[in-house]
């Protein structure tokens, strides 16, 4: 019984469900959009925020950065914005306990109203109870498989 549970420390907690990722969305909505309000409407192109690397320094809001450390304790590991896509993503630390080690979850936002583009190996979508809002799966294994000649 010791081994497994040094192995769920050491691997971090797995993505976040769809249920929890529901609630986050419904509890926690107004810091959601106070983050996508501020990506949608920056310069910033293209951004990357994982909490250990030097892009949060891009984000020169105090408010939308203490926002995102809060997202970060409920879960999301990483903050993007790509293509027509915001997205919130919640993946393991180190390795993946649920369905293999390239499975993460998360929110979407489209800017454009269009389906979300800008996630890579997307396997799942479905609509949030809010325009524009998506919960996601993204999956590289599922994603490959699937895409197999």
């Amino acid at each position: 019984m010791v081994i497994p549970l040094i192995f769920l420390t050491a691997c971090g907690p797995a993505p976040l469900s769809e249920e929890q990722i529901e609630t986050i969305f419904e509890r926690d909505y107004e810091l959601l959009f106070a983050v996508v309000s501020y990506l949608k409407n920056s310069d910033l192109n293209e951004v990357f925020i994982v909490y250990w690397t030097q892009d949060i320094e891009k984000i020169t809001d105090a408010e939308i950065v203490e926002a995102i450390y809060t997202l970060k304790t409920l879960g999301f590991r990483s903050i993007g914005k790509r293509e027509n896509t915001i997205r919130f993503q919640s993946f393991p630390q180190s390795g993946g306990l649920i369905r293999g080690s390239g499975f993460m979850s998360g929110i979407a936002y489209s800017i454009d109203g269009r389906e979300p583009t800008g996630i890579n190996f997307l396997t799942r979508l479905e609509p949030l109870s809010a325009p524009n809002w998506y919960y996601y799966e993204d999956d590289y294994n599922e994603w490959r498989d699937r895409n197999r000649r």
